[in-house]
């Protein structure tokens, strides 16, 4: 017959195994995945922000051109060139957490257009019950897929500065996949990027809107809050990126750790009691 094991023990056991695995895991503090069903909207509509660097003649060339909410006052021109494609919302943004399940084909967000060589997307919309912080921040990942060549840096923001992440190359489609208004993993070749920010070399940002927005010398990430994230994207003129499933992963909150410490202690306490 097997000798009876104390609940406590077999809790404290339990919580010993849970705490090996959540010190190894991440959690998604953040995800966005541009859920879309009807017609293109704005950027806006997510809760996000779009600038572009627009090269050639005219005003705006060689400038952070605000391309949030195209048609609207301080944004000139029209959705073409930069939208988040089959647009309706699936409710207010704010944590933004499981508005769809990622890969589920609902729209995606897109830039490109001509003579359009560096655009950067992002949101300041997380209020989440815990903030986001240098310390805690782990990774943040999405999935791209694109007409020509493009390479692709993560943001975050501290402290009212932007830094980027090195970069990575993004994905480049056939032409045939890339036809027409296709979901990066609808076509199949959508890609996932993740930017490790644990251990990423970080570089400034250049961004004033109205002022030139370009990659600026290597910098140190300071502490703080994480108020804002996205990603800054070049490309060559005329070439079209998409994106799509934006996630941001944090390290398990120290209460997690807390909680199920206690519990495995208590279980070994109970364990040598019962061996005495």
């Amino acid at each position: 017959m097997k000798p009876h094991l104390p609940k406590l023990l077999l809790v404290g056991g339990a919580a010993a195994a849970s705490l090996a695995s959540v010190a190894s895991a991440q959690s998604i503090a953040y995800l966005e995945t541009f859920g879309n069903s009807t017609s293109n909207a704005s950027y806006g509509s997510v809760g996000w922000n779009l600038y572009w660097n627009q090269s050639g003649t005219g005003t705006t060339a060689g400038t952070a051109v605000n391309r949030t909410n195209p048609g609207t006052t301080g944004n000139p021109g029209t959705l073409t060139g930069a939208a988040v494609n089959f647009t309706a919302v699936a409710g207010a943004a704010t944590a933004n957490i499981g508005q769809e399940q990622p890969g589920s084909g609902t729209g995606f967000a897109f830039v490109g257009a001509t003579n359009v060589t560096a655009a950067f997307a992002f949101t300041t919309e997380y209020n989440g019950a815990s903030a986001i912080t240098t310390s805690n921040i782990q990774s943040i990942s999405f999935v791209q897929g694109n007409s020509a060549a493009a390479t692709f840096r993560a943001a975050v923001q501290v402290g009212g500065t932007w830094y980027v992440t090195a970069s990575q190359s993004g994905n480049t489609m056939t032409a045939a996949q890339f036809a027409g208004s296709l979901d990066p993993y609808v076509a199949g070749q959508g890609v996932a990027l993740t930017f490790d920010l644990t251990s990423a070399s970080w570089s400034a940002l250049n961004f004033t809107p109205g002022s030139a927005l370009s990659v600026g010398t290597s910098a140190t990430l300071p502490t703080g809050t994480v108020t804002a994230f996205g990603y800054f994207v070049t490309m060559a003129g005329g070439t079209t990126v998409r994106v799509d499933d934006f996630s941001v992963s944090v390290i398990p909150e120290p209460s997690s750790f807390a909680a199920l410490a206690g519990l495995a202690g208590l279980g070994m306490a109970a364990s040598r009691r019962r061996r005495r």
